[in-house]
């Protein structure tokens, strides 16, 4: 009798210590995203994509000592980012491939952005918490947006990782919108214009206008004039909370909502409300807030992205009702929502005549 007694208390203590060191590994997280994103500054995964190299020849490249970086590079063999050889040079795995320029779905500008200034703000997430504001703007003493138009570095590499994201949403995206001919995309904040470039390619018969802050525009237009899309699409200056061009067909609203609070949500809707013909559609992607019963992995991956947005920006991500919500009461009726990526969302809206 004793011993059956005893044996659920040795359990639950067991259960508790394998608990706290699954949360020591959580809490040492912190480490391992700051060691991908320093190999990424380095360049380390691009040079090991030209083949393997020994931690001397990498430290020699790139300006490192040549002893921590093998710690580095050890650490990261750990965690399947890079890989080591028998001889003892070191190679790119599979997962560390995602670290280079050329990869599908490339993560190294998201490497180089949160090895920056976002990730320090992170480091303040305190401030966000007890203040209420965000701590990006505790820290640098301004705001996200302002900073970066200050930044080109850091915006080519934030516009970047746009880009790279955008990859794994696009033909979700363009399955849902697919226009009929010679319609006109407004994009209304669409950054260097990526969306509407990679939307105009697939659809030759339509055309299309971007509206966005002056240094995006001028990246925007440089990316139209490469890709050949600069006699069908424009790109101007402009204020969402203003103004936005009248008469397009398909208005896209990527990742835009997010970073604000939802007064200022309702702004940029009623504003693009206010100019939309009757049969205009608006598109709304955004990541949504998982239900409960998601799977793991799409809940994490949300509530990471919240705690993102919480220290760098005003905004934050919301559930499918929630983004429902802010549409009607901007004017607009929702009127089919479709999964474009894991956890990301497009919700198309018309007009409330």
């Amino acid at each position: 009798m004793d011993r059956k007694a005893k044996q659920p208390a040795a359990d639950v203590h067991a259960k508790a210590l394998e608990d706290a060191a699954s949360m020591r590994a959580l809490i040492y997280g912190h480490l391992l995203s700051r060691g991908i994103c320093v190999a990424a500054k380095l360049g380390i995964p691009e040079r090991l994509d030209r083949g393997p190299c020994s931690a001397e020849e990498l430290a020699e490249a790139s300006g490192a000592h040549p002893q921590n970086l093998r710690r580095l590079l050890a650490g990261l063999v750990a965690f399947d980012v890079f890989a080591q050889r028998a001889d003892g040079a070191f190679e790119l795995a599979p997962l560390g491939r995602t670290l280079t320029a050329g990869a599908p779905g490339s993560v190294l500008s998201t490497a180089l952005v949160v090895g920056a200034e976002i990730g320090d703000s992170w480091n303040d997430m305190e401030a966000s918490v007890r203040t209420g504001h965000c701590a990006f703007d505790v820290t640098f003493g301004t705001d996200f947006f302002s900073y970066l138009s200050n930044r080109p570095r850091l915006r080519e590499d934030f516009y970047s990782s746009q880009a790279s994201g955008l990859r794994l949403e696009l033909d979700g995206i363009a399955r849902l919108i697919a226009p009929g001919g010679g319609q006109q995309f407004v994009d209304v904040g669409g950054g260097d214009g990526a969306l509407l470039a990679a939307l105009l390619t697939r659809f030759p018969d339509a055309g299309g206008l971007l509206l966005e802050h002056p240094d995006a525009v001028a990246a925007a237009a440089e990316r139209f004039g490469e890709s050949g899309l600069a006699r069908r699409c424009t790109a101007v200056v402009g204020d969402f909370f203003e103004d936005v061009p009248a008469g397009g067909d398909v208005y896209l609203l990527r990742h835009i909502l997010h970073d604000w609070d939802d007064e200022s949500c309702l702004r940029i809707l009623r504003t693009c409300r206010r100019v939309m013909p009757e049969s205009a559609r608006l598109v709304v992607i955004e990541t949504l807030m998982a239900a409960p019963d998601a799977d793991e992995a799409t809940r994490r991956a949300a509530a990471l992205m919240d705690l993102y947005m919480m220290s760098v920006v005003d905004g934050r991500e919301r559930t499918l009702d929630e983004v429902v919500r802010l549409l009607e009461q901007s004017g607009f009726c929702c009127r089919d929502v479709a999964e474009v990526a894991p956890g990301s969302y497009a919700v198309v809206a018309r007009t409330v005549q």
